[in-house]
C-alpha cells in the first residue's frame, strides 16, 4: 500500500528544516557581568585571569614542623630540634629565625618561614619538653606548596566559553576574582498546540490528552539553562497561533 500524499511530497525534510530555522534565527550574544557565585552553569564571555598568586605564599600542605633539613646531619634514627613556636593559617610565625637544630609547629596552610626547607608531618614527630623528635630522615623540600604552585598571577584561571562549574566558582574566588563577564542566558518562548491538549487535572472528554511534549521541552530547556517563557497551551485557530509568535 502506498502512504505518500501531496502534503508529504511538499513536506520538508529534518535537514532542510533544521537550515532554514537557522538562517531566519538570530542570535545575540550579548554579555554580563555577575557575582562568582551567581554564575554557576553560566558561559565565560571572556577569558578570567588570577589576580593573585595560588597559593599566594609558600605554605605547609601539612600539619607538623617545620625546620632546615639542609643544616642536620641525621647520622642516628632519631633528631631532636627545639620548638621555636608556631605557624598557624591566618596567624604566621614571628618569632626569631629558625636555625640548624631549631623548628616550629606549622599547621596546614599555614605560612612557612623563610629560611625553612622542609616539613615533616606531626605523625612522624614526637614532641617531648620543648623539642621535637624526629622517627624519621625526612626529604628536603617535602610537603611544601610553593607560592603561585596552583596558578600564577596574570594566568588563565577559566577560559572563554567554559561553562561554570561549581569547582571553577571556588577556583574563580581562590584567584582573587569576585565577578566575572557571561554571555546573556538565550530567551526561549515556547508553547504546545492543540484543542485536544489538557492539565491534568483537567477532565478528559472523548479524543482529549494530557499535554506531555511542553514538559518535556521545559525539561530541555532547564537543562540548557535558558531564560524559559511558556506560553502555554495554544488552540487550533490561526489568529490565536498569529497572536502567540
Amino acid at each position: 500500500m502506498h502512504c505518500d500524499n501531496e502534503y508529504e511530497s511538499k513536506a520538508l525534510t529534518v535537514e532542510a528544516a533544521l537550515k532554514q530555522i537557522l538562517s531566519e534565527t538570530t542570535l545575540s550574544l550579548k554579555t554580563e557581568q555577575v557575582k562568582v557565585e551567581q554564575s554557576l552553569h553560566r558561559v565565560a564571555a571572556q577569558d578570567c585571569k588570577a589576580l593573585i598568586n595560588v597559593p599566594p605564599h609558600r605554605n605547609s600542605a601539612m600539619d607538623g614542623y617545620a625546620f632546615i633539613a639542609a643544616d642536620i646531619h641525621f647520622s642516628s634514627k632519631h633528631t631532636r630540634l627545639k620548638i621555636l613556636g608556631e605557624s598557624l593559617a591566618g596567624a604566621p610565625y614571628n618569632g626569631p629565625d629558625i636555625k640548624a637544630g631549631e623548628c616550629i609547629r606549622i599547621m596546614t596552610g599555614a605560612v612557612i618561614p623563610e629560611e625553612a626547607d622542609t616539613v615533616i608531618m606531626v605523625e612522624d614527630v614526637e614532641e617531648q619538653e620543648g623539642y621535637a623528635i624526629l622517627q624519621q630522615p625526612p626529604q628536603i623540600g617535602q610537603h611544601i606548596r610553593q607560592a603561585g604552585e596552583d596558578i600564577k598571577a596574570q594566568a588563565i584561571a577559566i577560559n572563554k566559553g567554559k561553562r561554570i562549574s561549581p569547582a571553577d566558582m571556588g577556583f574563580l574566588h581562590a584567584c582573587g576574582i569576585d565577578t566575572i563577564s557571561v554571555y546573556k542566558k538565550p530567551k526561549v518562548c515556547f508553547f504546545t498546540t492543540g484543542d485536544e491538549l489538557k492539565k491534568p487535572g483537567d477532565t478528559l472528554n472523548p479524543g482529549d490528552i494530557y499535554d506531555s511534549n511542553r514538559l518535556s521541552l521545559i525539561g530541555m530547556l532547564q537543562e540548557a539553562y535558558c531564560d524559559m517563557h511558556n506560553l502555554g497551551i495554544i488552540p487550533d485557530n490561526k489568529h490565536a497561533l498569529r497572536q502567540a509568535f
